[in-house]
């Protein structure tokens, strides 16, 4: 781990002022606070951590296996052929693909970088395989191997689901931190924001009819916020409804968390479950992702 700061102006002002009356409101026995202000308690909770130099340690691993049975026939726009990949789950005793990478990902002022290191040998060297610097309006990359650079619209996420340290905080979708889209569909959804017996604040937006302006509303989302770490998410899930059922999609779970001499709480280890979309096995945990700070 490289450094963390801590931002004191809306971690010492906002976001204790609501500590309190959040804490005010449990003592008195309420079961209940308004989603605006649990909202507004994780955005502020997020916003505590500055800035951060990180190095993960990443262990990817199927769940699954897949294999190629043959070729078929595709025509969409023209006739092409495929390689029929068969997907199955694991034998008792079997063990699926485990692959391993790491990152130095760094964050500061909106401005954020990402290194990966697809081998030992390039992290021993420090030449990263791949690198995306994001600066608030582009985002640029360049793949070092093959000499390829490109410069893109800003996207949020410049790491594979599971990898990114930015979200094990702030929760990503797509290009959507995990604050907008509560704050949408809580006016367009009922949200639970409810104080839970183990002193979890849990916020819960489920999915959703499509209608203008509604981001991702196919989506349900819903994150554990803990007020022995400074209310940062312990846990993030995620939904997707399609032709009636809701299915999961991801699930991350915050397994360490330190706090910084500034008193905040960082997140230190997370495990993600992605589960598989497609029709044969929907549904099903189909890899884990356990992200570690070295």
């Amino acid at each position: 781990m490289r450094h963390f700061t801590a931002a004191v102006r809306f971690g010492q002002v906002l976001f204790l002022a609501l500590l309190l009356s959040l804490s005010a409101g449990a003592l008195a026995g309420e079961k209940e606070i308004a989603v605006a202000d649990a909202i507004d308690l994780f955005e502020a909770a997020t916003r505590a951590i500055h800035s951060y130099d990180v190095e993960l340690v990443v262990t990817r691993r199927w769940l699954l296996h897949s294999e190629v049975v043959g070729k078929k026939k595709v025509n969409d726009g023209g006739e092409f052929w495929l390689r029929d990949v068969k997907v199955r789950k694991l034998k008792p005793g079997e063990q699926g693909k485990v692959q391993r990478v790491q990152y130095r990902q760094v964050f500061s002022k909106g401005r954020e970088r990402v290194e990966h290191f697809l081998s030992d040998k390039s992290k021993k060297n420090n030449a990263p395989d791949l690198v995306v610097a994001a600066d608030g309006e582009t985002q640029r990359s360049l793949l070092k191997n093959a000499g390829i650079g490109a410069i893109l619209p800003l996207t949020l996420g410049h790491a594979p689901q599971g990898e990114d340290y930015l979200a094990f905080y702030q929760g990503l979708e797509g290009a959507s931190q995990f604050v907008e889209l509560l704050r949408d569909r809580s006016k367009i959804n009922l949200a639970n924001a409810s104080v839970a017996p183990a002193g979890l604040l849990i916020l819960e937006a489920k999915p959703c009819d499509p209608g203008i302006g509604q981001a991702h509303a196919r989506s349900g989302y819903k994150i554990s916020l803990n007020p022995k770490h400074g209310l940062l998410p312990e846990l993030f899930e995620s939904s997707d409804r399609d032709n009636g059922e809701t299915l999961p999609y991801s699930r991350t779970v915050v397994n360490e968390f330190k706090q910084i001499d500034s008193g905040v709480w960082v997140p230190i280890k997370a495990t993600t479950l992605r589960f598989r979309q497609e029709e044969e096995l929907r549904g099903t945990p189909a890899y884990e992702i356990v992200a570690e700070v070295n």
